[in-house]
């Protein structure tokens, strides 16, 4: 039996025990739900991302191969698809690019069309769409152009619109600088791009030697600049949220030692929490269609909570914390269009598994450590922030065992 290296699921539950005695108001209530397999590390893959799913029924994944090779696989209850694998050559004009590496968080729109990082053989980096199984490419952004490199998520949304992280050159590449181009093209002088040095800047842990980075909006006929270290932030950080009506949801420094969660439309940004008295740190926060919020946020004595916040509601609401009998919670939720939360949670009495949150108080047991997938009984199991496939079912990583990887699909009963 395959043995999984100990950081594989790791970080099923980061955040610590909440401070203080935890009383349990209420007891969930449990629910039928029927889990549906869709791949496991006991054929010809050993490890996976986290699942994406969107409301068409699709879940994509990143994989890792028994054979060291990496994928970018999709599935809607059959044998997964491959949509790129290492190898996989890209053209792009008269050059064609093997891809070697991917981002571990894709993402998929409801025509099944999935949005990926990539590093290519030779080093070039980029970020892809891909039309279903079809092999058929577009480039988003690449390595070429002013970027450096890009983050492990993209995400896409049904106007085929893609959200990325990236790092960026800085002013005196030649990639940005029409002098230093027409410099690099001269053959009497030896320029090489990446020997340029970062810039010295303000950054979220002080001033040093760092490049800038952003998130960006490819909106197919333009590119937009969603934020920005190089214009208001010190750090923007990878692990965000976007939906169909355009809103962005997530975290940036505007100053040293601080972090906010923000959700952005249209150029506007407002602050749905900030680092202070009541939360310290925030995990990735997760959209619904509306453009409500949800997310894990950290307390400075190491309570952790379930909170939910919309544009314009004040101070975010919290649906789950030690109040309500939890004392610890998995790094990522996720919200479907009802405005339920679902979260990963461990209970005061040691009980760990996955729940959903309608109200505060009102809380399904929809899976838990112990229960069986097929004939395995769950040791963990792992979210990603986009992984309701439709408010009936949500997409899971799982670790059955004694140590067997699983990308699940939970049918929950009407």
């Amino acid at each position: 039996m395959r043995r999984l290296p100990a950081a594989a699921f790791a970080f099923a539950l980061v955040a610590p025990w909440a401070a203080g005695g935890a009383r349990a108001q209420s007891e969930p209530r449990p629910a039928l739900a029927r889990p549906v397999v869709l791949a496991t590390s006991e054929g010809g893959l050993k490890s996976f991302g986290d699942p994406a799913a969107c409301r068409s029924g699709w879940v994509v994944f990143h994989a890792v191969r028994d054979d060291g090779r990496e994928g970018i696989y999709a599935s809607a209850g059959s044998v997964p698809t491959v949509l790129a694998e290492t190898g996989t050559p890209v053209q792009d004009g008269d050059d064609v690019w093997h891809m070697k590496r991917f981002g571990r968080q894709p993402t998929v729109s409801d025509a099944l069309v999935c949005a990926f990082t990539v590093e290519f053989e030779g080093g070039g980096k980029a970020v892809l769409t891909s039309e279903g199984s079809t092999r058929k490419y577009a480039f988003v952004a690449d390595s070429g152009e002013a970027f450096r490199g890009f983050g492990e998520l993209a995400a896409i949304n049904s106007a085929r619109h893609v959200l990325f992280r990236a790092t960026v050159d800085p002013p005196s590449h030649p990639d940005r600088d029409p002098f230093n181009a027409a410099r690099l093209a001269d053959p009497e002088r030896d320029l090489d791009p990446e020997s340029i040095p970062p810039p010295t800047r303000l950054t979220s842990s002080g001033r040093k030697a760092e490049f800038h980075c952003g998130l960006f909006l490819d909106r197919v006929s333009d590119l937009r600049t969603v934020c920005t270290t190089e214009r208001g932030f010190v750090d923007v950080r990878d692990g965000f949220a976007f939906n169909d009506a355009g809103f962005v949801a997530f975290r940036a420094s505007r100053r040293p030692g601080s972090v906010s969660l923000l959700i952005e439309s249209g150029g506007a940004s407002v602050a749905l929490a900030e680092s202070g008295a009541r939360f310290t740190s925030f995990e990735p926060p997760a959209l619904d269609r509306r453009g409500r919020a949800a997310f894990v946020a950290h307390g400075p004595d190491g309570a952790a909570f379930v909170c939910r916040s919309a544009w314009g509601a004040g101070l975010p609401e919290v649906v789950a914390d030690a109040r309500s009998g939890f004392v610890a919670f998995g790094p990522n939720v996720s919200i479907d269009d009802r405005e339920r939360v679902a979260f990963v949670g461990r209970r005061a009495d040691g009980r760990e598994g996955l729940y959903l949150a309608g109200s505060r108080g009102d809380f399904t047991s929809l899976l838990s450590i112990g229960d069986l997938v097929g004939r395995r009984a769950v040791k963990r199991l792992r979210l990603s922030n986009r992984a309701f496939v439709r408010s009936d079912r949500i997409a899971l990583l799982a670790l059955l065992e004694p140590d067997v990887e699983a990308v699940v699909v939970l049918q929950l009963a009407p």
